[in-house]
Formats: structure tokens, C-alpha cells, sequence
């Protein structure tokens, strides 16, 4: 069994060598990583190493999603506001006086208050 790419035997120990990708190198702060695979035994050694390459590549992953733009809050048009405040009046009981104003103001489910909201789609 020959052993997988970057696997060292030092003495009577494996080790893992890999190059750290030049993208995240800065924020990792090394250029190489060297892992004990604290094993003599190379099926042993092979079963660690896949275990140790998936670690340090989610290490990498995090570090890649850390940098990524955060997508920005959009503000909210007041035609989105309207919108949003009609469907809560929808669901509570509204004073007699403001069922008025809102009857009929939202397109999507019918007047507020009837009892003739209807769904799209």
C-alpha cells in the first residue's frame, strides 16, 4: 500500500504535510501545515489524513465565507410598509372607526375585514 499524497514518515510516526491555499494564507498565518497522524500504521495514517485534510479545508471554507460581502438590509418602500401593516390589521380586530380607512387598501386578499380575503397563486 503506497502511501497518500503529502503523508511523511518521520521515524516511526506518519505525518500529514499540506500547502495552505494562497487565498487564505494571510488570515490563516502559515503557508504549510504539518498534522502528527500519531500512527506507525498506514491504513491508520490514510483513515486520519482524509479526516485532517477535511478539517483544515473546512477551516479554510470559514474563513473564505467570512471575507464574502454581507448582503445590506434594503430599506423598506412605504408601499411595502402599507402593505405589511394591512395583512397585520387583517388578522386583529380593528376599531370600527379605522376598519374604514383600511377596507379595501390591499389589492392581494381583498378589504380588510370582510371576510373576502382570497390568496393568488
Amino acid at each position: 500500500m503506497r502511501p497518500d499524497t503529502g503523508m511523511i514518515l518521520r521515524g516511526t510516526t506518519w505525518y500529514l504535510k499540506v500547502d495552505v491555499p494562497t487565498d487564505v494564507r494571510a488570515e490563516f498565518g502559515r503557508t504549510q501545515v504539518w498534522k502528527s497522524l500519531r500512527t506507525g500504521d498506514l491504513r491508520e495514517a490514510k483513515a486520519r489524513a482524509t479526516t485532517q485534510r477535511a478539517a483544515l479545508q473546512s477551516q479554510w471554507d470559514i474563513i473564505r465565507e467570512a471575507r464574502r460581502p454581507k448582503a445590506q438590509p434594503q430599506p423598506l418602500s412605504d408601499r411595502d410598509i402599507q402593505y405589511a401593516a394591512l395583512h397585520v390589521f387583517a388578522g386583529l380586530d380593528v376599531a370600527p372607526e379605522v376598519s374604514p380607512l383600511i377596507a379595501g387598501l390591499c389589492s392581494c386578499c381583498g378589504p380588510v375585514g370582510t371576510g373576502l380575503q382570497t390568496r393568488s397563486g
